[in-house]
């Protein structure tokens, strides 16, 4: 069974890293679709979150997450969490099937993707969705982790192409902002959040929004969620409109402290920087696809030492 064709082309053109790990991936869907029944002809690669690829299966109106072995653990966390919050009333993207499952060496989980479902950009639905989580009850610790954006977060530096010495730096900023996440004294007290390094993702839908889970939940504070939305408004060019929609809804969706704006709170700017680090460990992980990963991966690296002159930068080449 063979791939979509914008997927041959790129198997065909594309980096020979990559090629491998969507040919696995692929091989994975098909195996896992056969299993449970489902139709997987013409499966499209439709990109990657950290830790799982995305594949579209067009015919079945589905999406295929693959996860590596030693990631199958969020599959199931995941899934769960999508039940979990749908109990409460949330509007939330549901499993296709309530089990991870073995495609030769990864394990896949399937996702109904109705047709005419798209990503909404849409600043306030991303700032409702959080909202709404923060206001459920927090997650009891048998059911999600504790928030800590340092577990796996140097994952995969010593094997990148990066110089020794660039390396060395990230791991001593990461160490440096490490001691300061310890004495965050935190305005809000913890929640079930997001956890992710950008707001959340929303399908649009006729008359309201769906929120598409793409990592496990945590037990942490909703200013890191908040965070997560402001950090490139700060940084990054072309941000700064969409964080003060997401700020003003987010604010009347959950009316408080840390109620969308949190520059009066100290520990913003740790935050900030250690999402800035986790985003560009995304890119150093990536850096074996091709030269242009890695140049991406350099800049951004320039970006957080100064190098590139003050903030905000223009975060990617691309």
């Amino acid at each position: 069974m063979t791939p979509g064709p914008r997927t041959r082309t790129l198997i065909r053109f594309g980096n020979a890293v990559r090629a491998r790990r969507m040919e696995a991936d692929h091989d994975a869907v098909t195996r896992a679709a056969t299993a449970l029944g489902l139709p997987a002809e013409q499966a499209e690669y439709a990109g990657e979150e950290e830790g799982h690829g995305i594949w579209s299966l067009p015919r079945a109106e589905l999406l295929a997450y693959v996860y590596p072995p030693e990631l199958a653990w969020q599959a199931q966390s995941l899934m769960a969490d999508a039940y979990r919050i749908s109990a409460y009333g949330l509007d939330v993207l549901l499993p296709r099937s309530d089990r991870a499952v073995a495609g030769g060496s990864r394990f896949v989980t399937f996702w109904e993707q109705p047709r005419g479902h798209r990503v909404d950009q849409d600043a306030a639905a991303a700032a409702y969705a959080a909202a709404a989580l923060h206001l459920l009850p927090p997650p009891d610790r048998s059911a999600a982790g504790d928030h800590d954006p340092f577990d796996g977060l140097l994952t995969g530096l010593d094997r990148s192409p990066l110089s020794p010495p660039d390396a060395e730096w990230i791991r001593h900023r990461a160490g440096w902002l490490a001691g300061l996440w310890q004495c965050l004294d935190w305005p809000t007290s913890p929640t079930t959040i997001l956890a992710g390094s950008q707001p959340a993702t929303c399908y649009r839908r006729v008359n309201t929004r769906q929120l598409v889970l793409t990592r496990p939940l945590a037990r942490g504070r909703r200013e890191w969620d908040v965070a997560a939305a402001r950090w490139r408004s700060d940084l990054v060019h072309g941000h700064r409109g969409s964080y003060r929609e997401f700020a003003a809804a987010y604010a009347r969706f959950a009316p408080g402290p840390s109620s969308g704006d949190l520059t009066d709170w100290d520990g913003y700017s740790v935050l900030r920087e250690v999402l800035a680090l986790g985003h560009l460990m995304r890119e150093v992980r990536r850096a074996d696809l091709g030269a242009g990963h890695h140049r991406e991966a350099l800049h951004r690296l320039a970006c957080l030492r100064g190098e590139a002159g003050p903030a905000p930068w223009r975060w990617s080449q691309v």
